[in-house]
């Protein structure tokens, strides 16, 4: 089994477990995004329709989020838009078979979608930017910036481990879960299997009854979004070899930032890639944070990006 296990998780399932129905906590995360002048738009390219989060503050530097695998990006980000609403035009995008986001013709590679970002920012005359990613999202964002160097300002990185994966993080996280392979996990065919994503994710076990789970399994999984979802996770493990050589130099400022008890990637991770990107980067293990420690560790996460990004100017 290859690596790309790492990159793959779904983020705030764990709000499901204080929350009554798919709707409540649409309603709540809709709220958080109206509050902080972020609009849902759509918009078409050359390859690909894209929808994304924007607030339009043409006047501001750019803060462009890339999510991470499973859910849309709303779920993954709506506790950091209070550090960025004011100071920034915000703009969050949904990958490929996230959301509506879909390519106009079969694609699945991350070229894919670094095109897709690069495509949405030429429509929308974005040059600079601070960039933000989790996880999937992170390998991303570390691409992205290696490919354009001279586009990125600053570089924000949680739980994603880059070019530091192994064989046997798969095979534990798999086994320790009863699964056989990575895409039985990360995209579950039922929404019972939704639960062990909420214990990933959160880090301990945490009961959700079926008739919650079965509206976010639909949203999340359903149609074509599914079976892309598959050949993504199919298409990063093909390219797991070719991220594990590959040598990063950037000299902008970089911001790491992990959960100390992530299942999937260890803290250890973090520190093979601070040493790799070298005196420019910065790591912080956040006590207690899971994969999502932007989620579950939001206060402290928040702090340490207002420092940086004050810091780093």
């Amino acid at each position: 089994m290859k690596n790309a296990l790492s990159y793959l998780f779904v983020p705030v399932l764990w709000i499901l477990a204080g929350c009554s129905t798919f709707r409540t906590v649409n309603k709540f995360i809709d709220k958080k995004f109206e509050k902080a002048g972020l609009e849902l738009k759509q918009i078409e390219t050359e390859n690909f329709h894209i929808q994304y989060w924007d607030n339009s503050a043409d006047d501001r530097p750019v803060f462009l989020v890339l999510h991470g695998f499973g859910a849309t990006a709303k779920y993954q980000w709506f506790k950091q838009l209070e550090v960025l609403e004011k100071e920034y035009r915000v703009v969050i995008p949904n990958l490929m078979y996230f959301g509506e986001s879909r390519p106009k013709q079969d694609r699945y590679g991350l070229n894919d979608q670094l095109n897709l970002i690069q495509e949405l920012l030429t429509e929308l005359k974005i040059s600079k930017f601070t960039l933000m990613g989790a996880s999937y999202g992170g390998l991303l964002s570390m691409e992205l910036t290696h490919k354009y160097p001279s586009q990125v300002e600053k570089l924000i990185i949680v739980d994603a481990p880059i070019k530091y994966m192994y064989d046997s993080d798969n095979e534990r996280v798999c086994t320790y879960f009863g699964e056989e392979k990575p895409e039985d996990l990360f995209v579950p065919t039922e929404p019972v299997g939704m639960r062990k994503l909420l214990h990933l994710t959160r880090g301990k076990k945490t009961f959700v009854p079926k008739f919650i789970l079965e509206d976010f399994h639909h949203d999340f999984y359903s149609g074509d979004s599914r079976q892309g979802k598959v050949e993504l996770m199919k298409n990063l493990i093909a390219s797991q070899k070719e991220l594990e050589s590959r040598e990063y130099s950037v000299s902008i400022p970089v911001l790491l930032v992990w959960g100390e008890t992530d299942i999937i990637i260890p803290p250890d991770r973090g520190e093979l890639l601070k040493n790799h990107l070298g005196e420019s980067s910065e790591l912080h293990i956040l006590k207690n944070g899971g994969h999502m420690p932007n989620l579950n560790k939001s206060r402290k996460f928040n702090r340490l990006l207002e420092d940086f990004l004050v810091t780093s100017e």
